[in-house]
C-alpha cells in the first residue's frame, strides 16, 4: 500500500539558512519545502505492508506529484504481490512496470479513463491501513506540524516516530511475560524477591 500526506510548516520554520545539505535520499533540496494550496508544506510518502507498518518512507516538497515520487518506492514490490493505491497513482506505466515484475496494481482508476483496467473494490478496502498509519504518525506533534528547518532533521524525526509505531505493534502482539514482585516481611537485612511467572 502506498500513499502520501502533506505536512504544514510552522511559521518560524520557513526562515532557515539557505544552501544546507539535503536529506539523504531526497532530491527536493536541503529544506524539502514548496508552496502548495495550503501554504508551505512537505509531503511524506509511505509504503506500508499488510499490517500497516512502514517499509519505505520518503519526504518530498509539498507540490510534488505522488506518482513521480513513488517511482523509486515501487522496487520493494515483488512477484505475486498487490499494490493498493488511490487514483493519484493511476497510470498505465505503473501497471506495466508491476506486471513485468509479476505483481498486480489494484489502483482505483480515474473517472475519465477510456480503457478501464481491472479493479477490485473489496481488495481496495484494505487501503485503510495506510491511512491509519498516517493517523498514527500524526499523533506525534513533531511530525504533524513541521518545526525543523532542515529536511534531514525532520526526516529523522519521522523515522523515530515510525520506529515507535513498529515497536508499539510488536509490543501489543507478543505475549508479555509477567513479573511479580513478592514482598515478604521486609527488614533491614531482607530484600524483595523477584519471581518469574
Amino acid at each position: 500500500m502506498i500513499d502520501s500526506s502533506s505536512i504544514p510548516f510552522h511559521q518560524h520554520t520557513a526562515n532557515g539558512k539557505k544552501g544546507a545539505p539535503a536529506a539523504e535520499g531526497n532530491d527536493a533540496g536541503p529544506r524539502c519545502m514548496r508552496r502548495s494550496r495550503s501554504g508551505l508544506t512537505t509531503k511524506i510518502d509511505a509504503f506500508v505492508d499488510d499490517n500497516g507498518l512502514p517499509i519505505i518512507l520518503k519526504i518530498t516538497a509539498g507540490q510534488t506529484h505522488d506518482r513521480r515520487s513513488a517511482a523509486d518506492m515501487l522496487d520493494a514490490i515483488g512477484e505475486a504481490q498487490i499494490l493498493l493505491a488511490d487514483r493519484t497513482y493511476d497510470s498505465d506505466a505503473l501497471r506495466v512496470k508491476l506486471h513485468e515484475r509479476g505483481a498486480w496494481a489494484n489502483v482505483k482508476p480515474v473517472p475519465h479513463r477510456v480503457k478501464i483496467p481491472q479493479f477490485s473494490s473489496s481488495v481496495y478496502r484494505q487501503r485503510k491501513l495506510v491511512e491509519r498509519f498516517f493517523n498514527k504518525l500524526k499523533h506525534f506533534r513533531v511530525v504533524a506540524t513541521r518545526f525543523e528547518k532542515q529536511a534531514a532533521n525532520y526526516f529523522a524525526l519521522i523515522k523515530l516516530a515510525a520506529i515507535r509505531i513498529w515497536l508499539r505493534n510488536y509490543e501489543s502482539m507478543t505475549s508479555v511475560t509477567s513479573y511479580t514482585l513478592t514482598v515478604e516481611k521486609l527488614s533491614r537485612e531482607d530484600s524483595p524477591k523477584i519471581e518469574l511467572l
